[in-house]
């Protein structure tokens, strides 16, 4: 949750009236952070873990813990994908927009 804090303040401050390339690259990252990992987590992740929990383990039949898995695996798996690429492309412009700064 850090991330999604310091990414826009370090945008905001980095913002002058002057707007440089920098500028540019870490609001890319901030946006690419906050939809991609914070927005996918939320939208996607989160309602396949809520489905997790309300899974009553103590009466299912394995035919319905199979049949949970089948459900579950394969879109978190996918979401998963899609929140590590977005944190690391994120990362990547941060540093970038850093480096060009200097």
């Amino acid at each position: 949750m850090g991330s999604l804090v310091v990414l826009p303040l370090a945008t905001w401050l980095s913002y002058r009236a002057e707007v440089h390339f920098s500028f540019w690259l870490l609001l890319s990252a901030t946006v690419v952070y906050a939809v991609g990992v914070f927005g996918v987590t939320m939208l996607g992740n989160v309602p396949l873990n809520n489905m997790l929990e309300r899974f009553n383990r103590d009466t299912a039949t394995l035919q319905d813990i199979s049949s949970l898995r089948e459900r579950f695996e394969a879109p978190w798996n996918k979401l998963n994908l899609i929140r590590t690429i977005a944190a690391i492309f994120s990362f990547l412009l941060a540093i970038l927009s850093v480096k060009l700064k200097a």
